[in-house]
């Protein structure tokens, strides 16, 4: 399963997680172009937001001017991709390219159902890659401390040593914010999934 913790812009996480849905229903759809330009939005959206977050410059250019071939480019130069996930980067930013039509008709090419899934795979590589990279360079965030102790209760044990290797900024985002909205989304869930009406604060 696919999880954008290590995105610590809410609204980012919650676009790349819409957009990741979307795309695992256009490959359920057959809709193969769309998974492809999809899969090119989001590791594009994934690398850009890397890049300045760790403030990786090509030069002097900015990460939002960068062309999807550059970002993969200094993201395999600073080896924050693996040479497998740049490899698949390119067939997919070749791809996402013949949402052009004319493009698409004078090169003859079609998008078909193995390549789609290669797409949607190359998605869940760069989040691995990315996601791991996040935590071993700058430590975990937030939302990744929820996630491992949700996903894995014995990983308490060792929690202590986790939240030394966090930064302030996401100790105080867990404690302020994503432990409190944590608590709160549990407390009303059952509410939630059953239609019962919430109780007044």
């Amino acid at each position: 399963m696919v999880v954008f913790d290590f995105i610590t812009k809410k609204d980012l996480r919650a676009s790349l997680e819409a957009d990741f849905k979307e795309m695992t229903s256009c490959l359920e759809a057959g809709c193969w172009k769309a998974v492809h330009v999809l899969a090119g939005s989001i590791i594009e959206a994934l690398l850009v937001d890397y890049l300045l977050a760790s403030n990786i410059r090509n030069g002097s250019q900015d990460p939002l001017a960068m062309t999807l071939a550059d970002l993969i480019s200094i993201c395999r130069k600073e080896k924050i991709i693996s040479q497998k996930a740049t490899d698949l980067c390119n067939v997919v930013k070749h791809y996402r390219n013949l949402i052009h039509p004319g493009r698409s008709i004078r090169l003859n090419e079609k998008t078909d159902e193995p390549g789609a899934k290669i797409a949607l795979s190359l998605v869940e590589i760069i989040v691995a890659e990315l996601s791991k990279a996040r935590s071993e360079n700058y430590g975990y965030t937030a939302e990744q401390i929820v996630t491992k102790i949700n996903r894995d209760p014995s990983v308490v044990a060792i929690l202590k040593h986790i939240l030394k290797s966090t930064n302030e900024t996401e100790l105080e985002r867990l404690l302020l914010e994503v432990l409190p909205q944590k608590y709160l989304d549990n407390m009303l869930s059952p509410f939630v999934s059953e239609g019962r009406v919430l109780p007044a604060f």
